[in-house]
């Protein structure tokens, strides 16, 4: 092999040494943080609900708006304990974001 390939070959595999060592080595100064996530705060009106008086067989509907703080995604809604005597119908049809 002549020997100015032989030169060739020993700066290739120094300039490949140098990029592994590179690409490897730690380097926190060039790494960016992720911003700090901001908490969801969820705003419900009315903050409650007077259903007044309903016969038997008798409905009362009631209209919940809620809103956020921050851009989220409402995938379902639900009662967080039993209430004898209450059901929900999940008949809300705008269920996905609120901004």
């Amino acid at each position: 092999m002549p020997r100015h390939t032989q030169w060739i070959l020993v700066a290739i595999a120094i300039t490949m040494l140098v990029m592994m060592i590179m690409l490897l080595s730690n380097n926190d100064s060039q790494k960016t943080a992720a911003p700090a996530p901001r908490e969801l705060t969820l705003s419900v009106v009315p903050d409650n609900i007077d259903f007044g008086v309903v016969n038997i067989g008798e409905t009362k509907e009631k209209k919940i708006t809620v809103s956020a703080n921050i851009s989220t995604i409402i995938s379902g809604v639900s009662l967080s304990t039993a209430v004898p005597g209450l059901s929900l119908t999940q008949t809300c049809t705008t269920m996905g974001p609120v901004t």
